[in-house]
């Protein structure tokens, strides 16, 4: 393993760690409001609560239903506010990956269609001494030795953005599922 994949590795696991402490930060403060509800719901249900289908939604819409109105629509109104709110290592990531990719899958096809482009015009040639195979796999070596580096970056940084993408998300799901259930909830106590 070079150490340029080393340094990559590193670096993908640093990501994911603060990705899933900013996710666990995120979820403590999306279930804050509701924390003690949500516990009296669950000592309520005990084990049957495994045997009732979309639980963590009929635990929120419970949880949600034991606070008051003017509460209700302070937590709703924050809710929409979390919605747009991302850190500025998100940000920051997310720029880096919207650079840096393309320009790497760029490098990356220069690289294939250079090494496509010298096979063709070897095999035309057809008659290669001792000497030209020596050179043509010295090429190659270089070629792939330079290319192996890149191509790592490249897909981490594929990868990356997939997690990061997933983590925006579960975000944008959690926090619209929160604010449907709230406002159906406002609905109902207004009828």
């Amino acid at each position: 393993m070079s150490q340029t994949t080393l340094i990559v590795i590193i670096i993908d696991c640093l990501f994911i760690t603060i990705e899933a402490i900013l996710l666990e930060m995120f979820k403590s403060r999306l279930e804050g409001p509701i924390a003690q509800h949500t516990k009296s719901w669950n000592q309520a249900r005990g084990r049957n609560k495994r045997k009732i289908k979309n639980s963590r939604f009929h635990q929120t819409y419970y949880a949600y239903n034991q606070i008051k109105t003017q509460e209700l629509k302070e937590i709703r109104i924050l809710l929409k506010s979390y919605d747009t709110e991302t850190t500025y290592f998100q940000i920051a990531v997310d720029l880096f990956v919207k650079f840096i990719l393309p320009v790497g899958t760029f490098i990356l096809g220069v690289f294939v269609s250079t090494t496509n482009n010298f096979l063709s015009i070897q095999s035309k040639n057809g008659s290669t001494s001792l000497s030209d195979e020596n050179s043509i796999n010295e090429l190659f070596s270089s070629i792939f030795g330079s290319f192996a580096p890149i191509a790592v970056i490249v897909t981490s940084l594929f990868l990356l953005s997939i997690v990061q993408n997933w983590c925006k998300h579960y975000r944008k799901k959690r926090i619209t599922q929160h604010i449907l259930i709230i406002d159906q909830i406002l609905e109902d106590r207004e009828n």
